[in-house]
């Protein structure tokens, strides 16, 4: 066998295989990079529900509606359903919302408000439900609890309260 044939017989062989993986990986390679890094518009938006996130607490310890101003829906209405926030069970626009808030957080102050983390709300059709719970004194000193439900979701790239619903 001459040379030229002995490189043949080794070199195609090694090529193929190199090839082969080469082949391989390039598909896994591309679905992880697909999968393993977040592109901007979702780091945006995950930071975006972030801030809503902490809005809500903000409002609520502070029992003040300031820090929930952009964070309903100018577009649809939003469902509120709770006695402890005094609003009976019907949908509101955004500045009906921040009024209801207004007058439900009035002669309220918070003892404690613990909203679950964000991973921890279940998601449904690009929805998330977050739930809380909610210790507060009336002025005339006596304490009360409520234990609320978020539905949050995304318009037009930004996050918004959908609906809030006191749980029983």
């Amino acid at each position: 066998m001459s040379a030229t044939r002995r490189w043949i017989a080794t070199a195609v062989p090694g090529a193929a295989a190199l090839l082969l993986c080469a082949f391989l990986c390039v598909p896994a390679a591309a679905e992880a990079s697909r999968g393993g890094a977040p592109s901007f518009a979702e780091t945006e938006r995950d930071e975006r529900l972030r801030r809503l996130h902490g809005a809500i607490e903000a409002a609520f310890l502070g029992c003040h509606a300031t820090p929930l101003g952009a964070a309903f829906s100018k577009r649809l209405k939003t469902f509120l359903s709770s006695r402890a926030l005094g609003v009976r069970q019907g949908y509101y626009g955004a500045d009906q919302a921040l009024l209801i808030l207004r007058r439900g957080f009035d002669g309220r102050t918070t003892l404690r408000f613990k909203l679950g983390a964000l991973d921890e709300g279940a998601q449904q059709n690009g929805r998330r439900i977050v739930r809380a719970r909610w210790l507060y004194r009336e002025e005339d000193g006596s304490k009360s609890e409520a234990r609320l439900s978020f539905t949050l979701a995304t318009e037009g790239g930004d996050w918004c309260i959908r609906e809030i619903r006191e749980l029983k």
